[in-house]
């Protein structure tokens, strides 16, 4: 569908593009991916297509050698994955605002029971565990568990916005 788009107004057109695929596209891709466990391959799926779609969109070709990186920089975007964690960490420091006695919080740190095995095919990685690797790749010195999220927003909220 982008084929019929072309020729037309040039640089704008492909402008034009983007923003019909950030504002279209990326919501239903995206819908609640805030809940979401990033397998390695799912994070590699999400970029393929990201920079999949951003090459037709700008109307590059197979042959063509570009880069992700120049290709994210003139779309103005960012790559697919960096979007979803920014979208959990804020949805993490959101509800670190609730009480403990709250439904939400409960249900978000809860732990596994001990009896339980993983079945076959199940990630390894849990959301609280990818949330506490984000923050320890960011740097933070004795990560911290959920409940004390909501009185550190000095230093969760620049983390919620890097890519």
């Amino acid at each position: 569908s982008w084929g019929h788009w072309t020729g037309v107004y040039g640089a704008a057109e492909a402008n034009l593009k983007v923003q019909v695929f950030t504002v279209l596209v990326l919501p239903v891709l995206l819908y609640g991916c805030e809940t979401w466990t990033l397998t390695s391959d799912l994070r590699q799926q999400l970029d393929v297509f990201g920079i999949w779609s951003l090459w037709r969109i700008l109307g590059y070709r197979w042959f063509d050698f570009v880069l992700n990186e120049r290709l994210l920089r003139e779309a103005r975007m960012r790559p697919i994955t960096s979007i979803v964690r920014e979208r959990q960490l804020r949805h993490y420091g959101h509800v670190a605002y609730f009480s403990e006695d709250d439904p939400e919080c409960r249900c978000l740190i809860a732990e596994d029971p001990s009896d339980w095995t993983r079945s076959r095919g199940h990630p390894r990685n849990t959301w609280l565990r990818q949330m506490d690797g984000w923050g320890w790749t960011a740097g933070l010195p004795g990560w911290l568990p959920i409940r004390t999220w909501g009185v550190f927003i000095a230093w969760w909220m620049p983390l919620c916005t890097c890519s």
